[in-house]
């Protein structure tokens, strides 16, 4: 790992599922870590201060603005609205006002930038598509959510700042405990798998799911704010190390006692089948089909997608993900999710996940 000097780092979004692993590893690293919350706990930060990203001067008064620019050397800006948030409003004002903000302070500061944005926004017209074909109103949100990203990544090449666009894939749980700081989006799914809530999951078997350990992004993001002259856009992705959906569920096992004693494993079908099994489904509840149709909806980012690159970009201590890594990381992300997420009576197979994890 490459060593800091003395500086300071302005976080935001230090309590979401990857700035708290960011906040973890700056701190390790010896950097001073200025934590910008907005109703939320930062804990390991050096210090913390309440402001908002959507607000001119990030909601601080004049004096603490200046006295701030005046400390960070480097920005990392984590904080987003998700792609699973109905509010479009919400979602484009702090994804792209936000960022106005954070840049103007970042220019005010004559600090580097390190702006954390999505490899989905590559597959912003693909999520348009299947809007059209199958998904339906349920899947807009996650078109906004990368219509937003797209346009703050042009905000942030515009602007006449120093910076780095990191575009991480899905980020799963650390590679060693497993540990998820949020639990939304594909790893929702997961936990409703796992705890028998869904029967089937709308992907084909070989449907590609590019996912990274949440340290192994943290640390990435640590590599580039000790890089002073890193710049340009950097993957974070398994790319060619990437499973398909096929390989994950059977890495789970069978599914059988998940279900307490039923015989029948967890499906994968394409989501157009998955919607016409939807539609003759007469065993689920409200909340079971309301989390399929949140499926379905989610599968428009990665059904009939084309893999995403891999890492194009070989950073100080940092290898590129290995299979093996992103499938242990995926069993322990699993075990982690049944041990908080999942209800007792639901947790018959997590013996067999922990010997598999620890394997």
């Amino acid at each position: 790992m490459a060593s800091p000097r003395a500086q300071t780092v302005l976080l935001t979004g230090a309590s979401g599922q990857v700035g708290a692993p960011v906040l973890r590893a700056l701190a390790a690293a010896g950097y001073g870590v200025v934590a910008l919350v907005h109703r939320t706990d930062a804990p390991g930060a050096s210090a913390t201060v309440e402001g908002d990203v959507c607000r001119p001067s990030l909601g601080l008064p004049p004096g603490q603005y200046r006295e701030l620019a005046r400390l960070v050397d480097v920005v990392v800006h984590c904080a987003a609205a998700t792609a699973f948030r109905p509010d479009a409003h919400r979602t484009m004002a702090v994804n792209t006002h936000g960022t106005e903000r954070v840049l103007a302070f970042a220019s005010h500061a004559q600090a580097r930038l390190i702006h954390l944005s999505s490899a989905f926004v590559t597959r912003a017209e693909l999520v348009r598509r299947n809007i059209a074909a199958y998904a339906g109103a349920g899947a807009e949100p996650i078109y906004t959510y990368l219509d937003s990203k797209q346009r703050a990544e042009r905000q942030v090449r515009d602007a006449h700042v120093p910076h780095v666009i990191v575009r991480p894939s899905l980020v799963i749980g650390d590679s060693q405990t497993g540990r998820m700081d949020c639990l939304q989006g594909v790893p929702t799914l997961l936990v409703a798998a796992l705890a028998g809530w869904l029967k089937w999951l709308p992907l084909a078997p070989e449907t590609t799911v590019d996912v990274v350990p949440s340290d192994f992004l943290a640390r990435a993001i640590v590599e580039l704010a000790a890089d002073a002259s890193s710049s340009g856009t950097v993957w974070v992705t398994a790319g060619s190390a990437a499973p398909t959906m096929g390989r994950l569920v059977r890495l789970l096992g069978s599914g059988n006692a998940r279900r307490t004693g039923q015989s029948a494993g967890l499906d994968l079908l394409d989501p157009v089948s998955s919607l016409q099994r939807l539609e003759r489904w007469a065993g689920g509840g409200v909340g079971s089909v309301r989390l399929m149709r949140q499926a379905v909806a989610q599968s428009a980012a990665l059904h009939g997608a084309e893999p995403f690159p891999s890492m194009d970009r070989v950073l100080p201590g940092i290898t590129r993900p290995t299979a093996t890594l992103i499938e242990t990381t995926w069993l322990r992300t699993a075990t982690h999710l049944i041990e908080h997420h999942v209800p007792a009576d639901r947790r018959p197979l997590l013996g067999a996940q922990r010997a598999k994890a620890n394997a």
